[in-house]
């Protein structure tokens, strides 16, 4: 990365700041995880969308429940093999893309999701939703 982890997170900072509706996309970074950064008390509020596609994530942490702005979420062609229960408490949630991934099973409390309306779960290991 020509700007360094540490400036892009300073540049996403600033960014929230003046967005209205804020989005945040670290889409083919090569990332193998979600930086800690990503859910500082200053961002986790005003991210309505967040894309990390096309990156080697194995782990979506469980912190992904502070996110209680976010609207949008997009992981496909990563390598999760499972998602935490903590995602069916993000009561905004309308669109989650987990495409081409490794997940196996489903977090039962994704079900009481009443805000979410696109699932998209294709070229996964699901036997059973």
């Amino acid at each position: 990365w020509e700007l360094g982890l540490q400036k892009a997170f300073e540049f996403m900072r600033r960014f929230v700041n003046f967005r209205k509706d804020p989005r945040v996309d670290f889409a083919g970074w090569g990332l193998s995880e979600i930086p800690a950064e990503t859910f500082e008390k200053s961002l986790v509020g005003r991210i309505t969308k967040l894309n990390f596609e096309d990156n080697r994530v194995s782990v979506l942490p469980v912190e992904i429940d502070r996110m209680s702005s976010l609207e949008h979420l997009a992981l496909d062609r990563n390598l999760l093999e499972a998602l935490p229960n903590t995602i069916g408490h993000l009561a905004r949630l309308e669109t989650l893309s987990v495409t081409s991934n490794l997940l196996s099973a489903f977090p039962d409390k994704m079900r009481h999701m009443d805000s979410l309306r696109i699932l998209s779960l294709q070229g996964n290991r699901l036997t059973a939703l």
